[in-house]
């Protein structure tokens, strides 16, 4: 959402109920989000920030050259995001990324996450969690973000809800405390990583 900032401004200026500044910024930051979430012991992938080719290299190597996750450190939609299998598809991923970040931004070289993809929707008053609905993602062969959701999600009800537990502690360690806010995740058997969160307008 664009006006996000401009937003959160009139939020912070009115003293009216909604996301502020600092959680925007927080958010919009994938560096940020990822610092935020380490800091009070929650789920991300193991995230490097670097500015040249001869950093990712080093970024990408101490990832184990395995599969690992290419982007811009701001960005939304997917715009300048790839999934590289190895070295060789670095140099061309992070000049994708670098053309879609902020200037002098850098980008972000990520380890790769396996699990289930999974989106929630949820809705926050007075930093409680209201509700929250977790969806199924969808996706178009090569284009690395859903292209749209399901709902209701194919998981049990005990699932849904310890995945909305979560969702809650991820939202209170980025401050956010009212409005909604997307959700962007990777379920395996035992645990619930956050790959992104997006702050909504309505």
């Amino acid at each position: 959402d664009a006006a996000l900032e401009a937003v959160a401004a009139v939020v912070e200026a009115l003293d009216l109920r909604g996301p502020t500044l600092g959680v925007i910024r927080c958010c919009c930051d994938k560096l940020a989000t990822f610092e935020a979430m380490s800091t009070a012991g929650l789920s991300v992938p193991e995230t490097i920030h670097v500015q040249t080719i001869e950093e990712a290299r080093v970024a990408a190597r101490s990832l184990g050259n395995a599969r690992c996750v290419v982007k811009p450190r701001s960005s939304a939609g997917g715009r300048g995001v790839s999934i590289v299998d190895d070295l060789n598809g670095l140099d061309e991923a992070l000049k994708l990324a670098l053309q879609y970040a902020a200037p002098n931004a850098g980008a972000l070289i990520q380890a790769y996450v396996d699990g289930a993809p999974l989106g929630v929707e949820a809705f926050f008053r007075d930093g409680q969690l209201i509700r929250a609905f977790v969806l199924n993602d969808q996706f178009r062969e090569g284009f690395v973000s859903p292209v749209g959701h399901s709902l209701p999600s194919r998981l049990d009800q005990k699932k849904m809800e310890s995945i909305a537990e979560v969702v809650g502690r991820f939202a209170a360690a980025a401050g956010i405390s009212n409005g909604p806010a997307n959700f962007d995740l990777r379920q395996s058997e035992d645990e619930t990583v956050l790959i992104e969160i997006n702050p909504r307008l309505g």
